[in-house]
Formats: structure tokens, sequence, C-alpha cells
């Protein structure tokens, strides 16, 4: 890990940002395939179901579908924002503050 050297604190600072950047950027990628497989499945046990008329599945296939597909379609579009500007110069949310000091 990269320390903070006293003559260049900003130049060991931004240094160690943009490691974590891209150590953060590098672990969500496979969650977004992970979520784009997801969908894939989903869709499939849908058209399998809906085949055999189980309502119920139907809906709650459907309902994982559209989750995986907005899940990974939020993490793309942050990492592909990301790359224009890196992920650790997006702005926290009110939110993201709270976790991060609590």
């Amino acid at each position: 890990m990269a320390s903070v050297s006293p003559q260049h604190p900003c130049v060991s600072a931004e240094s160690l940002n943009e490691g974590q950047s891209e150590m953060l950027e590098a672990a969500l990628w496979p969650v977004v395939r992970a979520l784009e497989e997801q969908l894939v499945l989903a869709r499939r046990i849908v058209d399998r179901t809906r085949k055999s008329n189980h309502r119920r599945a139907v809906e709650a296939f459907e309902k994982r579908a559209r989750e995986a597909e907005e899940h990974s379609s939020t993490i793309r579009r942050l990492l592909l924002q990301g790359e224009k500007g890196g992920i650790a110069d997006q702005p926290l949310t009110d939110r993201d503050e709270m976790s991060v000091f609590d």
C-alpha cells in the first residue's frame, strides 16, 4: 500500500486514490457479468414456466430478471462513467456518506 509522503502528500494520495479506483473497477466487472448471466437464466426460466402455465413462477422470475437488468445496467453505467473520470471521482450520495462515516 502506498504511503503518504510528507514532501508530496497530494501525489501519493492521488496515486492511492487511483489504485483503489482501479481495484474497485476490477471487482465490479465480474459482478456485472454475473448479473447478466442471472438475467439470461431468469428469462429462460420465464419462457419455460410460461409454457407450463405457472403464473406465480413466471411473475417471480420476471421480477428477478428485471432486477438483475436494472442492477447490471446501473453498475455498467457507473463503470463506463468511471473510465472517463475515475470511479473515485463520482460524488457520494448522502446515504453513501453516512455508511462511510458510521
